[in-house]
């Protein structure tokens, strides 16, 4: 992997980004209003109240309880998202998933054909010296 290194990343961009990036851009037009505002609302109740559980004071009777309430309320946010993509998110897990075993497939088959050439070589090279010396 040392003496090619722009050939893998080739290979790789080819292999795994490219397919990555069908996916989503086929994927993204397709979803629905709902969708794009539950990631919008989502995003940004589900930070809002991360921040908010971090500046209640230790002091107040009760933080720890405050802290859990949007901490869980946080969760709670972020499983609904999560529940609502699930299939999406299975689809670009396999898509790349799928992808890297190309990849890994295409690298192993290059490194042979290498392996091979560079040993035909060997071979020619033993066969003349053998010719030569008899």
């Amino acid at each position: 992997m040392k003496k090619y290194p722009f050939l893998y990343v080739v290979i790789g961009i080819i292999i795994l980004v490219v397919p990555t990036f069908i996916y989503l851009w086929f994927l993204v037009p397709r979803l629905t209003e709902e969708y794009n505002v539950l990631m919008a609302s989502g995003g940004i109740v589900g930070g809002g109240g991360l921040y908010a559980a971090s500046k209640i004071p230790e002091s107040i009777k009760g933080a720890k309880l405050y802290k859990l309430a949007a901490n869980s309320f946080t969760i709670l946010t972020v499983q609904v998202i999560i529940q609502k993509f699930v299939m999406q998110i299975i689809g670009l897990v396999a898509v790349f998933i799928i992808s890297f075993i190309i990849y890994k497939i295409c690298i192993g088959a290059y490194r042979n054909g290498k392996r091979k050439k560079e040993n035909g070589e060997l071979a020619e090279q033993i066969a003349r010296s053998i010719v030569k010396n008899s």
